[in-house]
């Protein structure tokens, strides 16, 4: 049977004698024929208009409008199939489930009024037209409720144990701690919502969801919560839901074009949307003012395409145990981190994180595989990535008041390119342990790097890791360009520059350094420094280096330095400028450096040993006098490797 919608229940309120074939009554009882065209539109031909309300005339009722009959229970006592019992305006007493296939319809949510509760345990029987006040609307039978408002019904206030389609129904002020409406069938949706519910507005367990342009608001609970079942979700609109706005356990769901507003931060831990196990796609969502905006966790996979989630509480996205494959999130200020990932898989692309107050993106397990991810502002570091497998390419984090991107203790290939980093405190690229291969980073740019919380600054900094840089362009730290300490690293095609510390600076590697194509230009105290280990330069060009930061050029004191800690010791070295500069013995650690290639010659610069303390000019690096080779470059100015 087809719906009447509540048009045809307007038309049918304004409608007189002359548009309705006055019943004819026999001995059979009334029979009012529906003859008005309009109404044989959306009707069955044949069908009955049965008037229930209030009436002045004395005559027995026959359903007419001028003898309707009293209460809708006594007109489903001679209803058949197809017919309509029609409300009129006013309150009517509480009513026994229609007869199947009879429709009951009311004047209008505004003028009709029927007191609950209302159980319907047959299908087809279509309700639309009226307020249900004070009591339940339970359904057991397969029915369609259209323009229907629920007002004040104790929880739930809407019970689906069968199909039920629903159209532009409202529920508002319901009394007590269940759901407002609990579906275990399958609920079909279009318009209206719920609003100043105590609890959860819809509660789904193992039925099937098809919701279109609901809106939710004011509750206590969850917008939208569904443990089982499959659901697709158009336009739903959740602002005050205590708990998240949608939540989905071990199910399968699409969510379109969704909007949350104020989800979880009134001391709820709720998300903008939660996957936990099961499948999660999402296009086109906001998430504003929420506890987290999208979480993925227990084993779900989550796609979600252009997405905006802003002042989150917590993170933007949380990836817990799970898969996730975005493309297209832009996070503004959450007051957590903007990207999690824990022992799961992600795939990012084209993701944006401004003013974090925590990191920008965190990894910790699992794989990552990034494309254009962009950090901005963030109050701690930019991104961090604890113990997994990475592929980041097209990275832009700037303003980070921590390390732009730190790389702990790798279980996998870690991989940067195309990568841009400026204005990072502490260090742009900070590399903590080795991995099964080298953390790669290439087509890298890398600009004023400043002091953070450590009393130590440099571009790139790794310490007891592993690390390849393949042209990486390093200006204006306060402190070194590349720190390379008690590591391994390949260079090649590597500039760095006007840093008032060392333009690269080896301290005793665990295996030998090599630099290809090595370009220092203005540095402080020297362009390369080594201190222990062994480091290989090929074609190096070394110009326009300077005092160290902070300390005065010129001759020190001979003998100076058998009165200082090795300490200190190599931080004085840094006094002079020099452009390599290589202690042959410090701290017992021998150094061996070779320099292949000819190229432009080396700035001088002042020398001495440890031992003796004794002076010499040089051209090329700070080596012992006991050395005869390197004592022959002093007597050629112009030497060149």
């Amino acid at each position: 049977m087809r719906l009447i919608g509540f048009a045809i229940v307007g038309a049918l309120v304004g409608c007189d004698d002359a548009s309705i074939t006055p019943p004819i009554v026999d001995a059979q009882g009334p029979d009012a024929r529906v003859g008005d065209a309009g109404l044989a539109d959306a009707m069955t031909l044949g069908a009955r208009l049965i008037h229930v309300g209030e009436s002045t005339d004395p005559r027995e009722p026959d359903g007419s409008r001028e003898r309707p009959f009293a209460t809708a229970d006594d007109a489903f006592t001679i209803a058949r199939p197809g017919d309509v019992i029609f409300l009129l305006e006013g309150e009517h007493r509480t009513i026994n489930s229609p007869p199947a296939g009879v429709e009951l319809l009311g004047a209008g949510p505004d003028t009709t009024r029927l007191e609950g509760p209302l159980a319907v345990s047959t299908s087809g029987s279509n309700l639309g037209g009226f307020t249900l006040f004070g009591g339940q609307l339970y359904t057991s039978g397969s029915i369609t409720i259209t323009d229907v408002r629920i007002d004040a019904a104790p929880t739930p206030a809407l019970i689906a144990d069968a199909d039920v389609v629903l159209r532009r129904v409202t529920i508002v002020d319901p009394v007590g701690d269940a759901a407002a409406v609990q579906v275990t069938a399958a609920l079909e949706w279009t318009g209206g919502g719920v609003s100043n519910a105590p609890a959860t507005g819809i509660e789904s367990v193992d039925g099937d969801l098809t919701l279109t342009d609901l809106d939710l608001r004011d509750l206590g609970g969850f917008g939208v919560f569904a443990d089982g079942g499959r659901h697709v979700i158009r336009g739903l609109r959740v602002r005050g839901a205590l708990g998240a706005a949608a939540r989905f356990i071990e199910a399968d769901t699409e969510l379109f074009d969704c909007g949350m507003t104020d989800v979880g931060v009134a001391g709820g831990t709720g998300s903008g949307v939660g996957i936990l196990g099961g499948t999660g796609a999402i296009d086109g969502c906001d998430v504003i003012d929420a506890e987290r905006g999208l979480r993925a966790s227990r084993g779900g996979r989550l796609t979600a395409r252009d997405v905006h989630v802003t002042r989150v509480s917590g993170d933007g996205l949380t990836v817990n145990d799970s898969d996730a494959n975005v493309d297209g999130l832009i996070i503004d200020a959450p007051r957590g981190g903007g990207v999690s990932v824990i022992n799961s898989t992600a795939i990012l692309r084209d993701v944006t994180i401004n003013d974090a107050t925590r990191y920008g993106l965190l990894a910790d397990g699992g794989m990552i595989d990034v494309a254009d991810l962009s950090v901005i502002d963030s109050a701690a570091r930019g991104a961090v990535l604890l113990r997994t497998t990475a592929s980041i390419t097209g990275l832009d984090i700037t303003g980070a008041d921590d390390v732009c991107v730190q790389v702990t203790d790798p279980l996998g290939a870690v991989a940067l390119a195309d990568v841009r980093l400026s204005d990072c405190a502490g260090a742009a690229l900070s590399i903590f342990g080795a991995g099964p291969t080298p953390v790669r980073l290439s087509d890298a740019t890398i600009r004023g790097t400043r002091m953070g919380g450590e009393d130590f600054v440099a571009g790139v900094h790794v310490y007891q890791g592993d690390l390849s840089l393949t042209r990486v362009d390093i200006e204006g730290s306060v402190g070194e360009g590349i720190r390379v300490e008690n590591s391994a690293a390949r260079l090649d095609t590597v500039r760095v520059a006007g840093h008032p510390a060392p333009g690269l600076t080896v301290l005793d590697p665990s295996a030998p350094v090599t630099a290809h194509a090595l370009t220092a230009e203005g540095n402080g105290g020297a362009g390369v420094l080594i201190v222990g280990g062994a480091l290989t330069l090929t074609a190096p060009q070394v110009s326009g280096t300077r005092p160290a930061a902070g300390q005065p050029a010129g001759r020190r004191r001979p003998g100076s330095q058998r009165r200082l800690g090795p300490a200190r010791r190599l931080r004085r070295e840094l006094i002079q400028p020099r452009g390599i500069s290589g202690r042959r013995q410090y701290r017992g650690r021998r150094v061996d450096l070779s320099l292949r290639q000819k190229t432009t010659p080396i700035c001088v610069f002042s020398a001495t040993h440890a031992a003796t303390g004794r002076w010499g000019k040089v051209g090329g690096w700070l080596a012992s006098r006991r050395d005869a080779h390197i004592m022959q470059l002093r007597r050629a100015a112009d030497a060149q490797f």
